[in-house]
């Protein structure tokens, strides 16, 4: 169950995994995880982390998967961070 609400968006992105990054399309976001569309192959439980515009990437990880969409849980402690991408989400 969600614990915050899902806003839709439409952002470029980068999703880097072990030293590498790709690019993505962010389809909706909120202060605990997003829905992405991407080519990479991903598996639930990869640890990955999301540059979403300029600061500081949101480390979490895959929590589903239907390629080439995934659904990314951020960490807890990520919420700060996660926060301000909803504030670029929201208010451009």
């Amino acid at each position: 169950l969600r614990q915050s609400d899902r806003k839709s968006v439409a952002l470029q992105a980068e999703l880097n995994q072990n030293d590498q990054s790709f690019p993505c399309s962010v389809l909706n976001l909120s202060t605990g995880g997003s829905k992405i569309e991407i080519a990479q192959l991903l598996e639930r439980g990869d640890t990955v982390s999301l540059q979403v515009g300029p600061g500081a990437p949101i480390r979490g990880q895959i929590a589903w998967s239907q390629t080439p969409y995934y659904g990314l849980r951020f960490d807890d402690d990520n919420e700060d961070i996660a926060e301000k991408v909803m504030a670029i989400a929201t208010y451009g």
